[in-house]
């Protein structure tokens, strides 16, 4: 499991790096706002990728990491430099509601496949939310009270949720891909890395 988690996060590093860069050189809001959607989008993208996997209990310890270094990101596109642990706090502003919607994704997994665009919605929609309540905070100079926080994440959540899972359900050209994919990572044919790399690149038209 640690190795599945440290390679998730490695294979953001360098695209959110980028994108904070361009961020902080940003001369107008509009530019970090951009920046900021592209790390959002990013970040969502691969959690609903992270989900595609058998075991339910796998799914907090994986995307943990991925809304942290959102966090941090975002923090840093509007020219603030979180550690780990400031991050998490600001995240744990959701708290029962990420605990919930976790729980979800978990009772999803039982059934593989059947329920899976049940899965990919939360995980994107949950993350999404994450990053949009965080963006607001960070543009506010980091004054936007808890309850607004909440606010911003649960309208997200609802309105993406409902979008994506839509979108997932519509889809059997994806349902197919990801089934076909996560065969050919059990057969051995698909090493772990590839595995996520083609998880993602199906994923990405969400």
């Amino acid at each position: 499991m640690g190795r599945l988690v440290r390679f998730t996060v490695a294979g953001y590093t360098e695209r959110l790096e980028r994108l904070v860069g361009l961020g902080r050189q940003a001369s107008t809001e509009e530019e970090r706002e951009r920046a900021a959607t592209e790390v959002i989008r990013v970040c969502s993208v691969g959690a609903a990728a992270v989900v595609v996997q058998p075991l339910p209990m796998l799914d907090i310890a994986l995307l943990t990491p991925i809304h942290v270094a959102m966090v941090k990101a975002i923090g840093g596109i509007y020219g603030y430099t979180l550690d780990r642990k400031t991050a998490l706090g600001i995240i744990g502003a959701f708290g029962a509601s990420i605990a919930a919607q976790n729980l979800v994704i978990a009772s999803a997994k039982l059934i593989p496949f059947a329920s899976l665009p049940v899965a990919i919605s939360v995980a994107y929609a949950l993350t999404h939310s994450i990053g949009e309540a965080s963006r607001a905070y960070f543009r506010s100079g980091r004054r936007l009270s808890r309850g607004r926080m909440k606010q911003v994440f649960e309208q997200a959540y609802s309105e993406t949720k409902r979008e994506k899972l839509g979108a997932t359900k519509r889809d059997r050209a994806l349902h197919d891909r990801l089934a076909k994919i996560t065969d050919a990572y059990r057969a051995g044919v698909l090493t772990k890395e590839e595995y996520e790399r083609k998880k993602q690149e199906a994923l990405s038209r969400l």
